[in-house]
């Protein structure tokens, strides 16, 4: 749970999660998805999975996953391969894309806010299994393959604190 509440403990299944893979509920589409216990976003790609710590910026979480090599990919099945990575940057609450990662989609008059599935990642520039994404402040990010993206949110506060000393 990523609101206020009480804090109870209850169990959660898979099963009780939303499930948001196909992102209906940010592209528009009739569907009804419970997010009240939180969702589940399936990696799709053929033994996808993640490695790394996830980053979570101001409501929003960075994660990597890895992708290995298949037979398919000319990979031999007697030779080790390195395989490749892939970035996602989504809405803690929903899961909606938050960076535009794919603009081959785009209509070119539109500019605004990502709204497709494909929005939500994109391949990595170095092949292996990518480490974690890296904040750097002001209002950007380090990807595992040493690119910096430009973030549309802030990414650093003000904070004050105050100690009292000898209260009489």
């Amino acid at each position: 749970n990523v609101a206020k509440g009480s804090g109870t403990d209850i169990r959660l299944t898979p099963a009780d999660l939303g499930d948001v893979t196909d992102n209906c509920l940010q592209e528009g589409g009739t569907c009804s998805v419970d997010l009240a216990h939180g969702w589940k976003l399936q990696l799709e790609d053929p033994g996808e999975k993640s490695l790394a710590s996830p980053l979570t910026i101001a409501g929003n979480v960075f994660f990597t996953t890895y992708i290995p090599s298949t037979e398919a990919d000319g990979a031999s099945p007697c030779l080790p391969a390195e395989g490749a990575g892939r970035l996602y940057a989504v809405d803690l609450k929903t899961a909606a894309s938050v960076v535009n990662y794919d603009v081959s989609d785009d209509d070119p008059n539109y500019v605004g806010e990502p709204t497709t599935k494909n929005d939500r990642s994109t391949e990595l520039v170095a092949p292996g299994i990518p480490a974690q994404v890296v904040l750097v402040p002001p209002n950007k990010i380090l990807r595992p393959d040493l690119q910096v993206d430009d973030l549309s949110f802030t990414t650093r506060w003000r904070s004050f604190w105050y100690i009292q000393e000898d209260a009489l």
